[in-house]
């Protein structure tokens, strides 16, 4: 029993999909089938159900799933044992685009001061995917609001409260504020495609008895700010996506009453893998870096 093939039959465990787990353990799904086929045969008993439509665990493949982990996650610590600063490896953070100039740089910095031989691979894309991103294992540690249902399997740690703004083009003539929130019955609105700004967004029209007029849906805060600036109609984003995006200076902000329930930016993982050195090692940097923000 190799630990890749070990390696390969959790990850298969965790996404049940032969296409996706080959795809991130960069083999054929020939080469991943075939692997869980010699796995098979050593454990004398069938690890998975598979059909057509569906791939699952069998009670077996449970039992062996608690074993490989154990074994992966022996293996890593003792792959990375020695003092804190041997660490080595590659870790995968994603995050939004605004994150990453706006919550990761401090955290980074000192990650690579403590941990220079650590590789950080960086992916930025829709917030909306973070959470999904650390379910799927396509990330080992990604920046995301805290949902208001948190999945139990994994662990969240904030960072930063992060307001929700309306905004408008520069055309629409607005009043100084506070608003009534009834000005924003006639706008047409830009909502995002998924994710916590569109339940957000949607929750606090429907506590207004309010239908908004939705003429268009995109991916991404700054897709938003764009369409908004372009003059297209009304949009809710995080404040801090004004400050670092060009068009944000193109866009006024609606002092509108009752605003939005704000983000908790957090970062998250998997929490089973809280104990794995280098998730560990990242964990606490970030925890270091909000205590130091924090210090009068």
């Amino acid at each position: 029993m190799d630990l890749r093939a070990l390696r390969h039959f959790v990850r298969l465990a965790d996404v049940l999909n032969f296409s996706r787990a080959a795809e991130q353990c960069a083999v054929t799904p020939s080469t991943l089938s075939r692997e869980i086929n010699r796995l098979e045969e050593e454990c004398g008993a069938p690890l998975f159900e598979r059909n057509h439509h569906s791939v699952s665990l069998t009670p077996r493949g449970q039992e062996f799933l608690s074993f490989a982990r154990t074994v992966e996650s022996a293996w890593r610590e003792f792959r990375n044992s020695g003092t804190e600063k041997s660490l080595s490896g590659v870790i995968k953070v994603y995050c939004s685009v605004t994150a990453s100039y706006l919550i990761l740089p401090e955290i980074l910095t000192l990650f690579r001061r403590e941990y220079p031989d650590v590789e950080i691979t960086l992916e930025t894309g829709d917030a909306a995917n973070a959470v999904q991103k650390i379910e799927d294992m396509d990330a080992d540690v990604a920046v995301a609001a805290r949902p208001d249902h948190e999945p139990g399997r994994v662990v969240f740690r904030s960072l930063k409260e992060v307001p929700l703004v309306f905004i408008c083009p520069k055309s629409y003539e607005i009043r100084q504020g506070p608003l009534d929130f009834g000005i924003i019955r006639g706008y047409p609105f830009i909502l995002p495609q998924m994710g916590m700004l569109r339940k957000r967004t949607l929750q606090w029209f429907h506590e207004r008895g309010i239908s908004p007029k939705i003429y268009a849906e995109v991916g991404g805060n700054e897709a938003i700010v764009n369409m908004v600036a372009l003059g297209f109609g009304a949009g809710v984003v995080p404040s801090a996506v004004l400050r670092h995006t060009p068009a944000g200076k193109d866009v006024t902000v609606i002092p509108v009453r009752g605003l939005v329930k704000p983000f908790d930016v957090s970062l998250c993982t998997l929490r089973r893998r809280l104990s794995e050195s280098l998730i560990s090692a990242f964990w606490q940097t970030a925890g270091n870096a909000i205590r130091k923000n924090s210090t009068p």
